[in-house]
């Protein structure tokens, strides 16, 4: 979802027209997804995050911890 958002510009085109988007990511413990798929898509994912923060969108990181 990252990716598409980053790369087809309508999240950066609604900021331009005055509006605000704040992105909560979570990423899930390794035990339930895997090592492996996350050191995949860490680069990519930080790229990503990068190009729409130019734009404004305002990131935080959420914990996969549930209470």
């Amino acid at each position: 979802m990252l990716d598409e958002a980053a790369k087809g510009g309508a999240v950066c085109d609604y900021i331009a027209r005055g509006n605000k988007v704040y992105w909560m990511i979570e990423f899930h413990f390794n035990s339930l997804r895997g090592a492996v798929g996350y050191e995949k898509e860490k680069g990519s994912h930080q790229a990503n995050k990068k190009l729409l923060e130019k734009c404004g969108v305002v990131f935080s990181d959420a914990p996969a911890i549930w209470g």
